[in-house]
């Protein structure tokens, strides 16, 4: 959509003149065609060519392009437009908008073209236009504006330094942005930075909060624990428009001390449930199980020729699918989740779904069954599938769980991303080495493919020094020993895709240990494992590092390693373990509160089972991220203990 909104600019420029002046004109109630051609001394027809979809009859409201003229006092006083970005809800049609936004439907339909050609739908992001007398309703709807680059039209008198600074940028940046415009003349198109983008590392200090239906500001204020000043404060358009249901609201997510209590303090959700009603709840996997049977018609044929080679088996099937594999993995640790659910009281209807990682079966499944009930679903694995099972149900109350995938997902507001992503774990190992980092000698091995990260610890730690080659073949000990300090303890960061350098820096380090008191730490765990590192190294130099998971699964005590011995007489894999604790976190949190996404706000810090922790935030309208990530520590026993 926006790249058709700047196509349909690159059309209108190339019709009036490159960077003519022009101006728009909402058409008053009685007003013909022959009248505003008057006023603005120009042809009726010069305006219909800037306006093709121009018809005669009734114009009241309708917004129209003015021909190249000359500046006068009239056109000085046509009335302009900016524009707002709006995301549709569900049920709102082109005339409930047009109505609302006091503009005409043909008015959103010409600043949004694919509309003469397509339904309107819901989540589409599209832009009203907003007149010249509603300047300040536009820029209290721009505090949610999810678009990088938008567009201003100069009014008259404004100046260069007037715009810069209302967007918060330069007139050095305005104009780089707009490299053509020498001289602003009215009407003219700017394309500016959105102020929410530029502010984006202050917006990491809110959340959002959807407003549900029937809630009043005082009751929100309540349950929120914020008062109305500081919503209004943060959310301009309550002022405009009042409290309504669907909006989302930024909150302040609290003082550094509650959100240390957030992350520090361990929840065990089964000591206060609440709602014990039955839940449904869905499972997409990748099973595949269609291979199956085409294996067995195979066999059946081959078991006619005379032939005897030998032929694949199901057990090789296993082995050679590893979506199979952890797809099973999954579902096995899903099956004992449901199981201990089941010995707390909790009564869980379950359906199975075989998505067999293809988007059209996604699409059959979700045609041919009714998810309006399904409190839960957990899958599917990837996150295309998800965001796609997401949008179909995005008018129901129906949280999505994803149990693998780390990478930024889109769409809807109701996912759930379990697995914290690479960012999540860098920012929780900046913050122990920062908060611990008086009398230490701070030091980084580093190449380019982490330089983003480096530059994000080297603002966070003032005293940190990077460790440099003076062979560019590889690391010697000499780099190293010219930067260690024999008086303070030496804490080096390994942040490197070069598995050279991370095997000569660890083998180094650990000969002369005894001379320096060391200890080394990495975000990224699988470069130290794909550097073959010996672990007693590690264990020597007290390596520490960011992790989802807590990786000391062989706890034979453990209620969940012995149910799954019993079950399946094997020791359970990481990926059952992730199906239990992403399974049953869920489950309990519905039992915690009705509304699943309403106990994320009650929940007052993180749950943790076999592996893993949880601590979901929101992530305005891209649903909620796992903000809980361990840091593990070897032990001189090669023994791992957490240590936040």
């Amino acid at each position: 959509m926006k790249k058709s909104f700047f196509l349909l600019l690159f059309t209108l420029f190339i019709s009036a003149g490159v960077f003519a002046q022009y101006a728009t004109y909402r058409i008053e109630k009685g007003e013909s065609l022959s009248d505003v051609a008057e006023k603005f001394e120009v042809s009726p027809e010069a305006i219909k060519k800037l306006n093709p979809d121009l018809k005669e009859g009734n114009l009241e409201n309708k917004t129209i392009i003015i021909p190249s003229r000359e500046t006068t006092e009239k056109t000085e006083k046509a009335s302009r437009i900016r524009f707002k970005e709006y995301r549709v809800k569900p049920k709102e049609t082109l005339y409930s908008l047009a109505k609302r936004n006091n503009v005409e439907v043909e008015d959103i339909k010409k600043y949004n073209p694919y509309l003469y050609d397509e339904e309107l739908g819901e989540n589409d992001m599209i832009k009203i236009p907003v007149y010249e007398s509603e300047i300040e309703s536009f820029n209290a709807s721009l505090q949610t504006s999810t678009f990088e680059n938008i567009i201003h039209i100069v009014m008259p008198k404004e100046t260069k330094y007037g715009i810069s600074k209302k967007y918060g940028i330069s007139v050095e940046k305005l104009d780089s942005l707009n490299p053509m415009i020498k001289e602003l003349k009215p009407g003219q198109f700017l394309k500016v930075i959105n102020p929410t983008a530029v502010k984006k590392e202050i917006e990491t200090k809110f959340e959002y909060y959807k407003v549900q239906p029937k809630e009043t500001l005082y009751s929100l204020t309540k349950e929120l624990g914020v008062s109305t000043d500081s919503l209004e404060k943060l959310n301009p358009i309550l002022k405009e428009l009042g409290l309504q249901a669907g909006m989302e609201l930024r909150i302040p997510i609290g003082s550094a001390e509650e959100i240390e209590e957030s992350i520090d303090k361990k929840v065990d959700l089964s000591k206060n449930l609440k709602n014990l009603s039955k839940q449904e709840i869905a499972i997409f996997l990748p099973f595949n199980l269609t291979q199956f049977d085409e294996l067995k018609k195979k066999k059946e044929e081959d078991e006619e020729e005379e032939e005897k080679e030998e032929k694949e088996t199901e057990e090789d099937l296993l082995k050679r699918d590893a979506y199979l594999q952890i797809a099973l993995d999954l579902y096995s640790g899903i099956k004992i989740a449901l199981d201990s659910a089941d010995k707390m009281g909790i009564s869980v209807d379950t359906k199975v779904f075989d998505t067999q990682r293809n988007s059209a079966k996604i699409d059959e499944i979700l045609r041919n069954n009714n998810f309006k009930d399904t409190k839960i679903i957990i899958g599917p694995l990837i996150s295309s599938h998800i965001e796609k099972v997401a949008k179909h149900l995005s008018h129901q109350n129906t949280a999505i769980f994803s149990p693998l995938t780390s990478s930024e997902l889109s769409g809807s507001d109701k996912i759930f991303q379990s697995r914290p992503s690479s960012v999540i774990k860098e920012q929780v190992l900046t913050k122990y080495i920062k908060e611990n980092q008086t009398e230490k000698n701070l030091l980084i091995l580093s190449n380019q493919s982490r330089a983003s990260f480096v530059q994000k610890l080297s603002s966070e730690l003032s005293n940190l020094r990077k460790i440099s080659q003076a062979n560019e073949e590889y690391l010697q000990r000499s780099d190293l020993e010219k930067m260690l300090d024999k008086d303070r303890p030496n804490w080096i960061i390994i942040e490197t895709d070069d598995l050279g350098a991370i095997n000569n820096a660890i083998s180094n380090l650990n000969a002369i240990r005894s001379k320096y008191e060391i200890r080394i730490f990495t975000s990224d765990l699988s470069k130290i494992n794909d550097a073959e590192v010996e672990s007693e190294y590690l264990s020597h130099l007290n390596f520490t590092y960011a992790s989802v998971d807590r990786s000391d699964t062989a706890r034979e005590n453990d209620y969940f390693v012995q149910k799954y011995l019993s079950e399946y007489g094997v020791m359970p894999s990481s990926y059952a373990i992730r199906g239990f604790d992403v399974t049953l976190d869920a489950i309990l949190r519905a039992a915690f509160n009705k509304d699943i996404f309403k106990g994320i706000k009650k929940t007052k810090g993180y749950t943790e089972y076999v592996e893993n922790r949880f601590d979901y935030k929101s992530k305005s309208k891209q649903g909620f991220y796992n903000n809980a990530v361990y840091l593990l520590q070897f032990d001189e026993d090669l023994q791992l203990k957490v240590i936040n």
